[in-house]
């Protein structure tokens, strides 16, 4: 169940960067949606003091790595496996004697080969990888008690909806969605229906946001609202027209919500009115418009507060939205994580009575006994990312929340 941004997370999905982020190079980077290419030891270290912190917060079994998953789908579930297999053939037209080959893998490597396109026991490459698996947030969405499965807009993340849905569709993790027939999977969709979980934001048990943006389709927030209201999941789903740009790929790039009252946003756009609309469908049939984000909220949350990316302050907003400054995880009210290059931002959050801590230091203060996690008020842990930001994704994009209590 997740029915708001920020109620305490209780179990959440992460990819560990992997090795196949090594085969991205610099005339390729722009194919497999990367700026730049990533220095994978640095890169790991950095997700890892992320996933330590989150698990320090919410708990050891409140992280779940896709990785696992797979692997234990692979090693248990023969007729999930074969499926897999088939699907992932036809998809990347392999040939024969590649099918016979992957079929008499191990469990793990075969789950190393699906997110790295490389059979490890002898270096053949079959596939691309997929290095924008790091942001699986855009895998799936829970909306209220209902799983929606997204459909990735680019060809670089097409094998990530096959991967994806094999997770959601035979995980013990997901049974609670697959086996109460709750799941709304986009994957069997047209093509031009593409939707990915940066665009969606569930901020009450009434109102969800879809973004209609780089990566997501009007025809796929239709479709959606169109399933949504069918299923009497929730009340209002909200349209977010953003510009079709790079530097805001996703509604989350933008804003995000960190505790009841409070969002972090370029407002630079956001209160924009010539480059941002907000059009609220109601499940009875009524349409409502709204200017820019601060009117919207009102009317969702009287006493809301936008805190301003950058400060505000031109050029550093500028340079902190696209450094994914907006992009911040919410663990519970108050208590959320940020990329460390952002200092802009953090002054601008102290403002509103945050106290900022790398998350280096929460782990030794914690592991040290100094400092307990129940104790913490309102803070923001801020987590070194020379090299995730190079990804073009924050801590918003790489968590995929499935429970929040």
């Amino acid at each position: 169940m997740v029915n708001n941004e920020v109620s305490p997370l209780k179990k959440v999905v992460v990819h560990r960067p992997d090795d196949g982020l090594q085969r991205v190079t610099p005339d390729k980077a722009l194919e497999f949606l990367y700026d730049d290419i990533t220095y994978l030891p640095e890169m790991q270290k950095e997700h890892d003091i992320f996933t330590d912190t989150i698990r320090t917060v919410i708990g050891e079994d409140g992280v779940i790595e896709t990785q696992d998953m797979l692997l234990d789908i692979l090693r248990n579930n023969a007729a999930a496996k074969a499926q897999l297999i088939q699907e992932v053939v036809e998809h990347e037209t392999l040939a024969e004697e590649i099918e016979q080959e992957i079929k008499y893998l191990s469990a793990k490597d075969l789950a190393y080969l699906m997110f790295n396109g490389v059979n490890p026991k002898n270096g053949a490459e079959f596939f691309a990888p997929l290095p924008n698996y790091v942001f699986t947030r855009d895998i799936g969405v829970v909306i209220n008690d209902h799983l929606l499965i997204c459909q990735a807009a680019t060809k670089a993340r097409s094998r990530e909806n096959i991967i994806s849905s094999c997770f959601f569709h035979h995980h013990k993790e997901f049974r609670s969605f697959w086996s109460e027939n709750k799941i709304i999977d986009i994957t069997d969709e047209p093509d031009d229906i593409t939707v990915e979980g940066g665009d969606v934001m569930v901020i009450s048990p009434t109102h969800v946001l879809i973004g209609a943006s780089e990566r997501t389709t009007h025809k796929a927030i239709q479709r959606i609202t169109e399933l949504l209201f069918e299923k009497e999941v929730i009340d209002n789903v909200v349209t977010v027209e953003i510009p079709d740009e790079r530097s805001y790929m996703h509604i989350d790039t933008v804003f995000t919500q960190i505790s009841e009252t409070e969002f972090v946003a370029f407002n630079k756009l956001m209160m924009d009115d010539q480059k941002v609309k907000f059009t609220v469908h109601n499940k009875n049939g009524s349409i409502e418009i709204y200017k820019d984000l601060l009117e919207f909220l009102q009317s969702v949350i009287p006493e809301v507060v936008v805190i301003e990316c950058g400060n505000g302050i031109s050029p550093h907003d500028e340079r902190e939205q696209w450094t994914d400054g907006c992009n911040l995880v919410t663990l519970r009210p108050g208590l959320a994580i940020a990329y460390a290059r952002n200092t802009f931002t953090a002054d601008a959050l102290q403002d509103k009575g945050y106290t900022i801590m790398r998350a280096e230091t929460f782990l030794k203060l914690n592991k040290d006994g100094d400092l307990n996690v129940e104790d913490l008020g309102k803070f923001i842990f801020t987590i070194p990312s020379a090299e995730l930001s190079r990804a073009r994704g924050g801590p918003h994009c790489m968590t995929f929340p499935v429970k929040r209590g």
